[in-house]
Formats: structure tokens, sequence, C-alpha cells
């Protein structure tokens, strides 16, 4: 069973969906391009991740909710990206 997850992105959908997963006793992890919006999520036990590959780093489910076709690409592709930071398999 998965019990670590990463969550990139909250936004609107994002942070809701990271409320639900918290509230589920998942242990997770959040990123996001304005680090103010996880500070709430910090104070109820999530890790905060200062790039996408540090919110990666452990996890074993990625999830991200993100704006646009050019964010998914920063997030998945660019230098701290999720590729630079995920373990094999």
């Amino acid at each position: 069973m998965i019990k670590t997850i990463s969550y990139l992105g909250l936004g609107m959908m994002g942070s809701g969906m990271a409320a639900n997963l918290l509230k589920a006793d998942y242990k997770l992890t959040v990123w996001n391009r304005n680090a103010e919006k996880c500070e709430p999520f910090g104070r109820k036990g999530a890790g905060v991740a200062d790039t996408p590959a540090d919110a990666v780093r452990d996890a074993e489910f990625v999830m991200y909710s993100l704006s646009n076709d050019e964010a998914v690409e920063e997030v998945v592709f660019g230098a701290k990206g999720i590729l630079s930071g995920i373990k094999e398999g």
C-alpha cells in the first residue's frame, strides 16, 4: 500500500486534494511555485519541499495539479524538476 505521496501544485484543485491526503493519514510532501501556499500544509504535518526534485525524492507516488503545459514541462523536465529527483522504479 502506498504511504508516501508527493503533491506538486497547490492551487484550488491541488490544495483540496492535498488536504484530503493529509486527512487520510498519508505521509505527504508538498511543493508549489508560491511557497506561501505550502505553509498551511506544513503546519498540519506535511513536508514542504524547496524544489520539485526535493519533493519527489522519497515519494512512492507523485501527483501534480498545474495550470498549463509550460508549468508541467518545467516541473517535470526542468533542471530541478521531478525527473531529476525521482528514484528508479
